[in-house]
């Protein structure tokens, strides 16, 4: 009599892992939960554990298992859920889910923000205006406003260095939106060639760089001050680059808000030019007040003055139309004079002639 062995093989086949994220509310701003789905494995002896960067979670997953039959025979399906904080999840951790099965047999999923994500943040950088520098009497900021989803760090660099004070820079967190403001004295902010941004997250990063010192090319701006009919005109003219600020000024103290400036102008040799006009009626313009057009550029400053004098024995006057000079010499007053002495000569003789007359 022969005796065989049998050899029973017990049926294993392994799970198929999806791991995904589930938000309880709204994306980004509410609860974040990770499901780990295990489907179609046999036997249900099987295990499951999450990780944190390779480090063993002590948590108790919510799990429930399924008992499915079909033609090739029953199979199991396993969902395992964790919570999950925003901000932790936001950092950009890789979250790992590992499943036992079988005879020492392991099957892993993998899943971070940066692998399910993989658009860049937006960076908008704003800086403030030649006028705002030029006027600041201390400090001035920039702001950087980042939009992204992802815990993300922002740093500022000052011509291609990386910003050594952190004191100078604060930032918000509001959902979506990073702000970041850089202050600088005013003073440092005009020695400076350009700023950048940076916004950095665990797979891009993304610069955002303004020039703050405009043309290469620098010139220093002339101007005049002209004489209008109703208005005076101040011109600026050479200078290079573009930024520019003109203001008015009465009697040296109190800044005048009604002018019209133009935009610069830009000339054949990269150079500038602009114009302000101060309108003016008759009762503005009276003898004695000195109007001022201060011209601020970062080359250089002017400020010129025109006031009205008390008696006008003579004025220059600048037609914008025809654009010639008019000289006034008051005529009508010296052909009045001139009257008035004939006819008190012609009297006085008269007078004398007829004395003599009646003597004789």
């Amino acid at each position: 009599m022969i005796l065989k062995k049998l050899y029973v093989v017990e049926r294993v086949i392994p799970p198929n892992i999806t791991l995904y994220p589930v938000w309880n509310g709204q994306s980004w701003a509410s609860e974040l939960s990770l499901v780990c789905s295990l489907s179609g494995f046999y036997p249900d002896k099987v295990s499951v554990e999450w990780l944190l960067d390779g480090r063993v979670l002590e948590t108790s997953p919510v799990q429930n298992k399924l008992q499915s039959v079909e033609e090739g025979g029953k199979t199991f399906t396993l969902n395992s859920k964790i919570q999950l904080k925003t901000e932790e999840w936001k950092k950009g951790p890789t979250v790992q889910c590992r499943s036992k099965y079988g005879h020492d047999k392991e099957e892993t999923r993998n899943i971070s923000i940066c692998a399910i994500y993989s658009y860049p943040p937006s960076v908008h950088l704003t800086t403030p205006s030649f006028k705002t520098v030029i006027e600041a009497g201390s400090d001035v900021t920039a702001a950087c406003v980042v939009h992204t989803a992802f815990d993300v760090n922002v740093t500022w660099h000052l011509d291609g260095k990386a910003l050594t004070t952190p004191d100078l820079v604060t930032e918000v967190k509001e959902g979506a939106l990073t702000r970041s403001n850089l202050t600088v004295s005013s003073s440092q902010w005009k020695k400076l060639n350009f700023i950048t941004c940076r916004a950095e997250h665990c797979f891009t990063t993304v610069e955002k760089n303004i020039s703050v010192a405009g043309s290469l090319s620098h010139s220093q701006p002339s101007a005049l001050l002209l004489q209008g009919p109703n208005e005076l005109v101040c011109l600026a003219y050479g200078f290079s680059p573009a930024s520019i600020n003109i203001t008015w000024l009465l009697d040296g103290t109190t800044q005048l808000r009604s002018y019209n400036t133009s935009e610069p102008h830009r000339g054949p040799k990269g150079k500038f030019s602009i114009q302000s006009q101060l309108p003016l009626s008759p009762h503005e313009w009276l003898p004695g007040q000195m109007y001022t057009c201060r011209v601020n550029h970062c080359n250089g400053n002017i400020a010129l003055n025109m006031s009205k004098p008390e008696i006008l024995e003579e004025s220059v006057l600048f037609d914008e139309n025809k654009q010639v000079f008019v000289q006034d010499m008051g005529e009508d007053n010296w052909m009045m004079t001139i009257t008035f002495l004939l006819l008190f000569f012609v009297s006085l003789f008269y007078g004398i002639l007829v004395t003599v007359i009646k003597t004789k």
